[in-house]
């Protein structure tokens, strides 16, 4: 989970490398094996929990307690980003269907953004599916 390549006014910044820069250049230079990434854009855009919250056939679930808590506590009524569910969708069920894939290599610059450059280490991933579909399938497994 990092790396920002949308068109937001923070392109290229994103948390998890921005916290610590020299250690993330050191990985996205030096890691000699192929990794998925997961970048801002596609958790950022799959919501979830607020299905789950209203869902009145799931009990004792503190998963669904600790949405319920989050989401009324922000007065969230669109649901949370789902950056770590998404990471774990991918870990869990793999790329397909939910995902599509680019190979490439990154460069962090000495500022903190990020340069993609041509490459074959970096399985970059975007949304395949529409936002919802992913939130629903994500749903349905935090439901159990």
């Amino acid at each position: 989970m990092a790396t920002r390549f949308d068109n937001h006014p923070n392109k290229g910044l994103e948390y998890n490398v921005y916290a610590d820069a020299e250690s993330a250049k050191i990985v996205f230079e030096n890691w000699n094996t192929r990794f998925i990434l997961r970048p801002f854009e596609v958790g950022g855009k799959v919501l979830t929990g607020i299905a789950l919250i209203h869902n009145d056939s799931i009990q004792s679930s503190p998963v669904k307690d600790a949405y319920t808590i989050s989401l009324e506590y922000d007065k969230n009524t669109k649901g949370q980003t789902s950056f770590d569910q998404t990471a774990v969708l991918v870990a869990t069920r793999g790329i397909e269907p939910y995902f599509e894939s680019r190979m490439l290599n990154l460069k962090i610059e000495d500022n903190v953004t990020k340069i993609i450059v041509p490459g074959e280490r970096i399985e970059y991933l975007s949304l395949r599916q529409l936002p919802e579909e992913i939130a629903k399938t994500i749903e349905a497994l935090m439901a159990h």
